[in-house]
């Protein structure tokens, strides 16, 4: 069973957190937000299952995507970065 936290109203997985983290911190070094393929290449794992972990924080509301299909069009919502702050 994987490891659950709650942040605020919302129950988030370590991975998640891992995701959220590494998505946050790859936007403050490189200026721009990580492609799918960069998740899925440090998360080691396929492109679809780095998306189905990418959806399950947007319906958390913890990064959103700008635009369907958009190259990185990953954002980390204020809720997000809240998250981030209190774990």
């Amino acid at each position: 069973m994987e490891d659950k936290r709650s942040i605020g109203s919302r129950c988030v997985t370590a991975r998640q957190l891992e995701v959220l983290r590494f998505v946050a911190n790859y936007v403050d070094e490189e200026g721009y937000p990580p492609s799918l393929k960069e998740v899925s290449s440090y998360l080691g794992n396929s492109i679809n299952a780095s998306n189905q972990t990418m959806k399950s924080l947007i319906r958390r509301g913890l990064i959103r995507r700008r635009a369907h299909g958009a190259a990185r069009a990953i954002t980390v919502t204020e809720d997000g970065w809240r998250a981030l702050a209190t774990s």
